[in-house]
């Protein structure tokens, strides 16, 4: 058996972070799940103490890639601000709050 740590307050909450032999040593807010020797928990969150895939998890990114793919074009802004829209621009604030908020 093999321990599946993860994270509760990463995004996307929960996400496992690596695999280890053993359940310790965790660093600071880590916590384990015992999965099959079978399972490969990369790419999966605990959820009620169940792995759950990611959407469109890729083992080739990193947890900033995926994490910036979230978030709206800063081109959204940018012509926000060259147009004086402020509406505009608050939309792209509000957009990025959301993702922050996940």
């Amino acid at each position: 058996m093999k321990h599946a740590i993860y994270v509760p307050d990463a995004r996307p909450a929960g996400m496992v972070v690596r695999v280890a032999a053993a359940a310790w040593p965790l660093s600071f807010g880590e916590r384990s799940l015992p999965v099959p020797d079978e399972c490969d928990p990369i790419g999966c969150c605990v959820v009620d103490g169940q792995l759950v895939p990611i959407q469109g998890f890729r083992a080739d990114q990193t947890y900033a890639e995926l994490r910036r793919e979230e978030y709206p074009p800063i081109t959204d802004y940018l012509d926000g601000i060259v147009k004086g829209d402020q509406a505009q621009v608050e939309r792209y604030i509000a957009r990025c709050r959301a993702v922050k908020n996940k």
